[in-house]
């Protein structure tokens, strides 16, 4: 067995968000004439280990816990979706996953596909084949390794205007790519970060001259050698990328901060876009979220 060890409280958080979701969307939507699909396009193992030291001070044994992954978590929701699609590209992770699942559906009689490889390989043919074609319904659970969700595949989901989606966006990722200095930014960093986000706007939004800085603008013509270094907080980077999903999305909500602040260095943010523009269903999906949201986060 592949022992997935990541996260830790706020690992439990984030997926607490995003089960109480898929019972609303399941319960709401269950005397509908469409049906509703699940995908997970990181899947991982299907589980999630986190080690324990049981003396952390004397470095004496530890412990290892099992927590349910987004897909199991995704299986034991009830009323169950039509029909589940988890991708997952490590193959070790992959096989425990695909026997988990399968482990499951068929003692419960659930429709649940296993897909080996990259969510850029599969995405776009199982919202084709089972929501656009069939007019279906669908929740989409983001949670990519690092930079792995590309601005295009974003526009290809707010496009169907049937897909709810839960994002993690990497923060961490971001810091790695964009240098402090802009003169650091090589060719695979602008790319990462221009294929990210989706536009080469976080270059002047984020490296001004010093002339322009407090004023928020850039010179185009200058060189990197007179741009300020990059000075926003994981704060205003969360703000800005916010800003982007909205201009996509009809709504995005308020991010949840992973780890939560006062707990270290923001790593992560989940937002929840809904890409139907109908005015109910995003005042139904706000209402909803929010009260999740509170009661959740607190």
């Amino acid at each position: 067995m592949a022992d997935h060890e990541f996260g830790g409280d706020w690992t439990e958080l984030k997926l607490a968000v995003v089960k109480a979701y898929l019972v609303f969307f399941t319960t709401a939507l269950k005397n509908q004439t469409f049906k509703t699909v699940y995908i997970d396009a990181f899947a991982g193992s299907g589980e999630r280990v986190q080690t324990n030291k049981d003396a952390p001070i004397f470095g004496e044994g530890e412990t290892k816990e099992r927590f349910a992954g987004s897909a199991m978590i995704a299986l034991k929701t009830r009323p169950p979706f039509h029909s589940y699609h988890f991708i997952e590209k490590k193959p070790s992770f992959y096989r425990q996953l695909k026997q988990e699942v399968t482990d499951y559906a068929v003692s419960h009689g659930l429709d649940a596909r296993c897909y080996p490889g990259t969510a850029e390989e599969h995405l776009k043919t199982i919202i084709t084949q089972h929501v656009i074609e069939t007019n279906n319904r669908a929740v989409l659970f983001l949670d990519p390794y690092g930079l792995d969700v590309s601005w295009e595949m974003l526009e290809f989901i707010q496009a169907t205007e049937k897909i709810d989606i839960f994002y993690l966006f990497s923060l961490s990722g971001i810091y790695r790519n964009m240098t402090i200095k802009f003169a650091n930014l090589d060719t695979d960093k602008i790319n990462s970060l221009n294929r990210t986000l989706g536009t080469t706007e976080w270059q002047t939004e984020f490296y001004r001259t010093p002339d322009t800085h407090k004023q928020g603008q850039m010179d185009m013509f200058s060189t990197p050698e007179t741009r300020c270094d990059r000075q926003e907080t994981p704060v205003e980077i969360e703000s800005y990328l916010r800003q982007r999903l909205s201009k996509l999305f009809p709504y995005v909500s308020a991010p949840i901060a992973l780890p939560p602040r006062g707990n270290g260095a923001q790593l992560f943010s989940l937002f929840f876009c809904m890409s139907n523009p109908n005015k109910r269903a995003l005042e139904l999906g706000n209402k909803v979220y929010s009260h999740i949201f509170k009661k959740i986060t607190g």
